[in-house]
């Protein structure tokens, strides 16, 4: 997986393990149900504005309040990455949809354009230009699918090395 990967991700789940043990788990639990049942209050009312932290309700503490903002650093940071791979994933799937169409149908069709040109000129119905305009378009259309198949590529490569630790820098 991915997140094992980063560098601090190891270190921030044992530090939330450590912090998890020294507030131990009946203040979470205790802060769970009150979190949720203000939310659900909220809810119920349709005055999401009346959500509150009344501290004289719930045992809290600083490690408590750590605990959670470390949760939610973890959260955030398995969503991004979750995200980034989906992301990721996505213009893999385009750039190869993309070269697909490219050299099934767009070059395919180039060169039978440019091999009715030929006849058409064989038979002295277009001129040297016309037939030097056809070889341009199949030309075109070569450099084209070979652009879209290095663009494929690069993609690849960048959720490769994503998914091996290195930053996502997608393809242009």
């Amino acid at each position: 997986m991915r997140l094992n990967r980063l560098p601090d991700y190891e270190g921030r789940l044992m530090a939330l393990k450590r912090l998890e043990t020294s507030v131990g788990q009946p203040a979470i639990d205790q802060w769970q149900s009150f979190a949720s049942t203000q939310i659900s209050t909220a809810l119920t009312n349709q005055t999401p504005s009346t959500i509150a932290i009344d501290r004289t309700k719930i045992l809290w503490q600083d490690d408590l309040k750590a605990v959670l903002h470390q949760r939610e650093a973890l959260n955030e940071l398995t969503w991004q990455t979750a995200t980034t791979i989906a992301m990721a994933q996505t213009e893999i799937k385009s750039r190869h949809m993309q070269v697909n169409i490219l050299k099934q149908e767009l070059v395919p069709l180039s060169n039978q354009s440019e091999e009715e040109a030929i006849y058409k000129y064989n038979g002295m119905f277009i001129g040297t230009w016309k037939l030097l305009d056809h070889y341009r378009e199949k030309i075109e259309a070569n450099i084209a699918l070979v652009s879209a198949q290095l663009a494929y590529w690069n993609a690849e490569y960048a959720y490769a090395a994503y998914i091996a630790g290195a930053s996502y820098a997608p393809s242009k």
